[in-house]
């Protein structure tokens, strides 16, 4: 063991007296489910099944969803397995629980200390660990090899940051993930800084949400009764931070007059500068929160709630994705809107998904934009993408499920006799 992973054992384990207390503190705050504080500290755990398990592991609801979309693919190729998923958030909680709750088991993730890292590997026993993108728990990492467990890390994704951390432990980075036998990165800084780290070339098959792209037909506008009437231009700009709004409250001076906003925002508290900017530019606004029916003379409607961006992506006419217009944030997953066949604009500084933007941007799925002059040319071109460029952006989405397959497929357990 490493002098840095012996630390992290050590800090970690020092911890594990005031876990349950610092769990009922999130508790008490909304931010864990009070009936599921058991799974956190891997206590009282429901039953293991018989026979083969896989435990797939992610952090958030994009994990988790591409970790489903994985657990189907390996239906055909094991279609014996127990399926245990793990995640991080309330939100993925819920969304696993209703779209697969009746035939996968589903566990909060377990704080990451020695002992609770224990206590669920010992109690589960996994045949194969898939962790997705970026979740590396050293003490679980540790347990499950410990155990025999097989393990593999899919989508990996590392940002700059990330990577100058890892760097910092170079000893210890080789020991986490030169454990896993196999790793594929979603992109090439990731590929390359692992395969640095580890001695050995790191596969990139390209981002595995391309997977998750299933286009839907553009069909008719939605035509919610508190929205504009038809004839209005839609422009939306969604998950938009401070840098995005003035820019795309500026764009309206240069777009016809029928043209309409809605601004979603990525963060709630940009909400008030959104306010500012649209009463310091005299245009008539409305929050969704607040004013649900709107007249048509609103301008900037702003989409203050969560949970309803798929609608707004299927109203717009034109999207605009936020968090690259400047350094910093580093862009954000231009998949979702392409589900819906329209090309999506967004800044230049896309680094969090810089293989994948190059590629979107190279069949012509994805515009780069930075000035609101810009913004306002970019929608005059045909809001939906052509066949052509659809066929091809099917075509991308293909291969990186294959190739993770591919990588899995020896790690998968001799099937039971029958």
């Amino acid at each position: 063991m490493t002098p840095g992973i012996s630390l992290y054992r050590f800090a970690s384990g020092g911890l594990d007296p005031f876990v349950p207390w610092a769990m009922a503190r999130r508790s008490a705050r909304g931010k864990e489910d009070p009936d599921r504080l058991n799974e956190r500290l891997a206590r009282d755990l429901p039953p293991r099944p018989k026979g083969q398990l896989i435990w797939f592991h992610g952090a958030s609801l994009g994990e988790c969803k591409l970790l489903m979309m994985l657990s189907k693919a390996l239906e055909t190729e094991w279609q014996d397995a127990h399926c245990l998923f793990t995640f991080q958030t309330l939100a993925a909680a819920d969304v696993l629980q209703r779209d697969i709750g009746d035939i996968a088991l589903l566990q909060l993730a377990p704080v990451d200390t020695p002992r609770a890292a224990a206590r669920f590997i010992d109690h589960w026993t996994p045949d194969l660990c898939i962790f997705a993108e970026g979740e590396i728990w050293p003490n679980l990492l540790n347990s499950a090899r410990s155990a025999g467990c097989a393990t593999a890390l899919v989508n990996a994704r590392m940002t700059e940051k990330s990577i100058k951390g890892w760097k910092r432990w170079p000893t210890s980075a080789e020991r986490i993930f030169k454990g896993f036998q196999a790793i594929l990165a979603a992109d090439r800084r990731t590929g390359d800084a692992l395969s640095e780290i580890t001695g050995r070339v790191v596969a990139c098959p390209g981002n595995l949400k391309l997977s998750t792209l299933k286009v839907a037909s553009p069909g008719v506008r939605p035509d919610p009764p508190e929205l504009w009437d038809e004839g209005v231009s839609v422009l939306l700009g969604a998950s938009i931070h401070q840098s995005d709004i003035s820019r795309l409250i500026d764009a309206l001076k240069h777009l016809p007059a029928q043209t309409r906003l809605i601004l979603a925002p990525r963060h709630m508290k940009s909400v008030s500068a959104i306010c500012d900017g649209a009463e310091a530019a005299g245009y008539s606004w409305a929050r969704r929160t607040e004013t649900p029916k709107i007249s048509g003379s609103t301008k900037i409607y702003i989409a203050d709630t969560f949970g309803e961006l798929d609608t707004w992506y299927q109203y717009a006419d034109h999207i605009y994705l936020g968090g690259a217009i400047e350094p910093g944030i580093g862009g954000h997953n231009p998949l979702e809107p392409l589900r819906y066949g329209k090309c999506v604009m967004t800044g230049p500084h896309m680094t969090n998904f810089a293989d994948l933007a190059h590629d979107l941007k190279e069949i012509g799925a994805l515009k780069i934009v930075q000035t609101p002059h810009d913004i306002a040319q970019a929608t005059e071109a045909p809001a939906h993408l052509s066949q052509e460029v659809m066929a091809r952006l099917l075509d991308m989405a293909e291969a990186p499920m294959a190739a993770t397959l591919a990588a899995l497929r020896p790690l998968l357990p001799a099937k039971a006799e029958t």
